[in-house]
């Protein structure tokens, strides 16, 4: 997972040093914001060929994950989902 941590980064920083899945976060500080895109095309080699999900933390969603993944893995080549 990656955080940019350009907005508030020392009250981030901390806040993810003490959460339990630490180890699965990288923390990604922009001095200059890049954009949602700049950003995943600056750290591309972190996901290779795999599939991934853009998430921002202002917007609070509540929805089954993998029910959503596995729809979009599902759907035919070239449908667009209603």
């Amino acid at each position: 997972m990656l955080v940019n941590i350009h907005h508030l980064a020392e009250q981030v920083t901390d806040y993810v040093a003490r959460c339990k899945w630490r180890e699965r976060i990288d923390l990604v500080h922009e001095v200059e914001l890049l954009g949602t895109g700049g950003t995943i095309f600056a750290k591309s080699t972190l996901f290779a060929d795999q599939p991934f999900i853009v998430a921002h933390g202002d917007n609070l969603t509540r929805f089954n994950l993998s029910a959503f993944i596995a729809r979009h893995r599902d759907r035919p080549p070239g449908s667009k989902l209603q």
